[in-house]
């Protein structure tokens, strides 16, 4: 029974690490078509809470979180309609979804929340709000796959159909929603992992040669990590505030990170990382010298579900490990700076980190608070920034038979890390969407500015035509 389950190590962590500086809070936003907040709320009925452990908060017991049941849930609490003020425009949806980034979710109930904005620019627009302990960015995608449907007619309305019945066709559209996910995702970055729980393997099975020959390698991964020099001082790493800012770009088509892609023979993903690098390079020569070797890192998730696993029940959690993409904001050509990404891209494909981080995070989640500290310096020391890529739908989805037209989401970041950014792909588009601490003394939208920027400069190397938002 889950109210008796202990919260997994994994998912444990994020509770632990979370301070009033960085809440460990993924922060999403739909732009639909208008639609009434009753519909909404009866679809959150419906699907949302059909994934049990949204039903259920953590709750902390003699040094250990568990799930625990809470009866009581009132839609009215987590389904919260909202207004913008005047004018109602994006800067006003950008400074209201920046407030809540720094606004804690209420502690006495489960950590998640919807806000509903009936009218905005002609339609609606939904900001999702769920703690990180509850699931990854990726499982939270196919979460929104299974609350919307593929036209729109609005399947979850239709009463022939009882709880147990929809239950389990939602945790079917859920895995197969899931599995899709994760060929995008491997397919866009290379990165191709498995999770084998290698850890465990060692731990039950010690007296093999190669539980022994797994042991060694992730020891030495972990000596490599541990000696790799943490990034320099730079804006980027002053210290997290409570205050923080967000802005996101309009929709990109998709074709012309394919055109540029193809052109410049690498990946549509060598591209975005390469254009996020150069953004960093244009805001840190905008303060300070750059040496040419300079080098920055981004911690980057990275999937660990099996492909080939059959998920016969919700498998939400947190189910991937990182690795660190290396920066080079001291190359100023553009095109050595995208091969030199695509060649650390395919380096970081050999690299067994993603299963180790994951281990580490879990042993982290069981830790007492006080000795956390040094395994969190293990990572965030090392990087700058977080940098998240989802793959979402190839087609516009409809929720509660309403087309949603935009998505995006915010990485939240742990530690010092003052700086996120969000790149996400749905039906022919993308957007890049930018979190970053007040303190830093940057907009949000300069970085997202000057990323655009050199992506029209890998237009204009291959030839595909000019970057337009829409």
């Amino acid at each position: 029974m889950m109210s008796a389950e202990p919260v997994n190590g994994a998912d444990a962590a994020w509770l632990r690490l979370d301070s009033p500086s960085n809440l460990l809070v993924i922060t999403a936003l739909a732009v639909t078509e208008t639609m009434s907040l009753a519909a909404f709320r009866e679809l959150v009925s419906q699907r949302f809470l059909s994934f049990q452990r949204f039903r259920f908060k953590p709750a902390l017991h003699s040094g250990m979180y568990f799930w625990e049941d809470y009866p009581d849930l009132a839609l009215e609490q987590h389904v919260v309609p909202v207004s913008l003020p005047a004018p109602g425009n994006k800067a006003a949806l950008e400074t209201f979804v920046s407030d809540m980034m720094s606004t804690p979710l209420p502690a006495d109930r489960p950590l998640w929340q919807f806000l509903f904005i009936e009218r905005y620019q002609g339609g609606s627009a939904v900001i999702m709000r769920v703690h990180h302990c509850y699931a990854d960015g990726l499982s939270l995608i196919a979460v929104f796959g299974t609350l919307t449907d593929a036209t729109p007619i609005a399947q979850w309305s239709q009463p022939e159909i009882g709880h147990e019945g929809r239950s389990r066709h939602l945790s079917q559209r859920f895995s197969q929603g899931l599995r899709g996910l994760i060929r995008s995702a491997e397919k866009a970055t290379r990165l191709q992992y498995r999770m084998e729980d290698p850890p465990a393997e060692l731990l039950g099975c010690a007296t093999r040669p190669a539980a022994w020959q797994t042991g060694l390698e992730g020891v030495a991964e972990l000596v490599r990590l541990a000696a790799l020099p943490g990034d320099p001082a730079t804006f980027l790493k002053p210290g997290p505030g409570v205050l923080k800012h967000c802005a996101w770009t309009g929709k990109l088509p998709l074709e012309i990170f394919r055109a540029v892609a193809d052109a410049l023979g690498c990946r549509i993903n060598d591209v975005l990382v390469s254009i996020v690098c150069a953004g960093l390079r244009r805001e840190l020569v905008k303060r300070q010298s750059i040496h040419p070797d300079g080098l920055l890192h981004a911690t980057l998730p990275v999937n660990l579900r099996a492909l080939e696993e059959e998920l016969e029940v919700f498998p939400l959690g947190n189910q991937f490990g990182t690795v660190f993409v290396p920066l080079s904001v001291g190359l100023q050509n553009p095109l050595e700076r995208l091969y030199k990404t695509k060649h650390d891209m395919i380096s970081l494909k050999q690299s067994s980190l993603p299963l180790w981080s994951h281990w580490v995070m879990g042993l982290t989640g069981m830790l007492p608070r006080g000795w956390q500290a040094p395994v969190l310096d293990l990572f965030s020391n090392k990087t700058s920034l977080v940098l998240s890529n989802v793959p979402g739908s190839r087609t516009h989805r409809f929720l509660a038979g309403r087309k949603v037209h935009e998505l995006m989401f915010w990485v939240p970041q742990a530690g010092d890390l003052c700086l996120g950014v969000s790149l996400l792909s749905y039906a022919g588009s993308v957007q890049l969407g930018v979190s970053a601490d007040t303190g830093l003394g940057m907009s949000p939208r300069d970085l997202l500015d000057a990323m655009l920027a050199e992506l029209q400069t890998y237009c204009d190397l291959a030839r595909v035509g000019t970057v337009k938002e829409s």
